[in-house]
């Protein structure tokens, strides 16, 4: 009876689940309690203890795949994750299956409807329609109808046994768990009701609270955020890898066109690009699946190649080298300006995408109407800026030697630090050009891009990294958060746009060495990273693709043809030998089975099953010859009670006196008593 209205809960469940979610959820549910029915034999003895650790390790799986489901920053956000709820669902119906592979004193445990109604608490906890809502309520309503039918049917023990209890605590709890559930109903219908208001009062509580941004990659920055960003706590951590033939140096992550009042503003308009298929043919394998965009249109016969594991912390911004012409991520479109500065919002922390760029760089060209935004200077400039500028490019005629002039200037008249102090109601980036104190980065990029427009040469303001780090034995370029970094790009007609570095070199981001045993452990945790980004995309062919590649060198060492090659395999055949001999060796032949001793435990089970029936249930802890003192005592008829001790009194003499024999088993199977 209690088996089946656990079935029919767990079923109510799966159905209430499938009607919000639409996952198949109830197919894998029947099969196996139907093989827990069919097959009894599979049913296995825990102790309390166990069954309470194995339950609570069962969650970390669900944990994992909720941690590696392919979610997306577009999910809907508030007090309630639906994908966490979506694996808690599964895991606390599947808790409710396992109890039917369980051997117990009782046939199923009491709590069983508490796991029923966590699951449908975290089933009811998706993105309904009305009608979707008003089914989820009578399957609610079904489901506490089946916990109080199954709560009812723990009938208590008999007044003569040892064991004593009360109908009216069964009935109490039965009675408190059915008002608990109701309340639970009534409360998920207001919550319903009033969801977005509590999301959004959510949602306003965490912005309150202060945590980590990319400061200096957003669409306005001011200056000093990019110098924060390196002084922060995060400062020696990797924020890009990037494995690559070629140095990538300076790696872009936003440019800003016009400056105002100490700020710095992306003014581009976004450009959403679709994936392409015609990619060149001659660009390198993605063994990844990820889809490509090309930025730029045309071919090269060669292709410099760029893959780049961005940290956690980076938002959803590329950092790309300059020059990059084709994109692979795995997102579905990315968004992107005429600064080739690129966005998506489908792209996952963490994820890795790769930048193709020509290895023969051809001259950048831009479109004249797109040149007032590189050459807009505030109405409130100071006149004495413009004075300087024509000292600073006296004498110089071209793009080129402005660009050196501008250079020169601030590397002989200015010096690196990182400790500016600007007077109030005064523009920052005017003091530091007319008093000339020691300033950071930030402050050099924006008064080289001033001055170059003031002398009518185009400019761009930008942020991003550089990478100077190498891990030699992870075979990739490291560019930590202090690398991030303020350049000035300009536009030259003869070269296009060329990097202008105008910080001493002092402030610019030269290489450290981190030591042996850091680089191995960085690289262990890009190997992580890079399963975690494998399983998103790919599933299980990911998995296999990453130990594939954990094992390419050991495989592409056994092939070659060289005296070591030669050396590992016979060793390996050696091991293989040697472990299937001691393996042989070791093999224990397992005593042959006594038939008479199985058919006593048959006759055994035979006969505990027909006193359970009526309500005599043998307990572990207990011997045949206190269960046969205790028969006598539970009201039986006496010629009944007479039969089972001697039944039991014979079974013990047989199985423990050692006269096991065919005689004795037939005996004790034809005097079987009949109840």
């Amino acid at each position: 009876m209690k088996r089946l209205i656990a079935c029919l809960m767990i079923c109510v469940e799966a159905a209430a689940f499938w009607n919000l979610s639409r996952t198949d959820l109830a197919l894998a549910v029947a099969f196996p309690l139907a093989l827990a029915h069919l097959a009894p034999r599979l049913r296995v003895k825990l102790q309390w203890q166990r069954e309470a650790i194995y339950s609570l390790t069962l969650v970390f799986p669900f944990l994992l795949m909720y941690r590696l489901s392919p979610g997306s920053p577009s999910d809907p956000m508030g007090l309630v994750d639906y994908r966490f709820t979506y694996y808690m669902t599964v895991y606390f119906v599947l808790l409710q299956i396992l109890q039917f592979f369980l051997r117990r004193a009782e046939e199923l445990p009491i709590y069983m409807p508490l796991y029923g109604a966590l699951a449908m608490t975290c089933a009811g906890n998706v993105m309904a329609t009305p009608q979707q809502d008003r089914s989820y309520q009578l399957f609610a309503t079904l489901f506490t109808v089946l916990a109080a039918t199954y709560l009812l049917s723990f009938r208590p023990p008999s007044a003569k046994s040892p064991v004593k209890s009360s109908g009216p605590r069964f009935l109490y709890v039965a009675g408190t768990l059915c008002a608990a559930l109701f309340a639970a109903s009534v409360a998920g219908r207001w919550i319903h009701r009033y969801q977005d208001v509590m999301d959004q009062a959510f949602m306003n509580l965490m912005s309150r609270i202060p945590v980590g941004d990319v400061t200096g990659f957003s669409m306005t920055t001011e200056l000093g955020s990019v110098t924060r960003l390196r002084l922060g706590p995060l400062e020696n951590r990797p924020a890009l890898r990037i494995f690559s033939e070629e140095n990538p140096g300076y790696v872009r992550g936003r440019v800003y066109e016009t400056y105002r009042h100490s700020r710095w503003k992306d003014t581009g308009n976004k450009v959403k690009l679709s994936p392409v298929d015609d990619l060149p043919g001659n660009l390198p394998l993605d063994r990844y699946g990820r889809n490509g965009f090309r930025l730029k249109s045309g071919e090269s016969p060669s292709w410099n190649a760029f893959e780049i594991w961005p940290d956690a912390t980076i938002g959803q911004g590329m950092f790309l080298p300059q020059g990059t012409s084709i994109v692979r991520a795995p997102v579905r479109s990315i968004d992107y300006d005429a600064n080739m500065v690129v966005d998506s919002g489908d792209l996952l922390p963490g994820m890795n995408y790769a930048s193709y760029a020509p290895a023969k760089v051809s001259q950048d060209t831009q479109v004249p109407s797109q040149w007032k935004d590189f050459l807009w200077l505030s109405p409130d400039l100071d006149p004495q800026i413009r004075v300087l500028a024509k000292e600073v490019f006296a004498g110089s005629s071209t793009t080129s030697r402005k660009i050196g002039a501008v250079t020169r200037f601030f590397l002989e008249n200015y010096q690196y630090s990182l400790d500016i102090t600007i007077p109030q109601s005064i523009d920052p980036l005017t003091y530091f050009l007319l008093q000339r104190p020691d300033a950071y980065c930030e402050y050099f990029a924006s008064g080289a891009a001033l001055l170059l427009r003031v002398a009518g040469v185009p400019t761009r303001y930008v942020t991003g990294f550089v990478a100077v780090g190498y891990n030699r034995h992870g075979g990739y370029w490291v560019a930590r958060h202090k690398d991030a970094h303020a350049w000035c790009e300009a536009y030259d007609g003869e070269k296009g746009w060329v990097l202008v570095e105008a910080t001493p070199p002092s402030g610019r981001p030269n290489e450290s060495s981190s030591g042996n045993l850091a680089e191995r452990w960085d690289t262990i945790k890009l190997r992580f990273q890079e399963l975690i980004a494998r399983l998103r995309t790919q599933g299980m062919k990911g998995l296999g693709m990453w130990i594939l590649d954990r094992f390419r060198p050991l495989l592409r060492l056994l092939l070659q043809n060289s005296t070591v090659s030669w050396v590992l395999r016979a060793g390996l055949l050696l091991l293989a030998v040697g472990g299937i001999l001691c393996r042989l060796r070791q093999r224990k032949v397992p005593p042959p089975r006594d038939p008479n001793l199985q058919s006593l435990r048959r006759l055994l089970g035979q006969m505990d099953r027909r006193l359970r029936k009526h309500d005599l249930v043998r307990r572990e802890t207990e011997t045949l010859q206190q269960f046969a003192e205790r028969i006598t005592s539970d009201g039986l008829p006496p010629e009944v009670s007479a039969s089972l001790v001697s039944w039991y009194v014979e079974y013990a003499s047989v199985r423990f006196g050692g006269t096991a024999d065919p005689v004795a088993v037939q005996r004790l199977e034809e005097n079987m008593p009949r109840l």
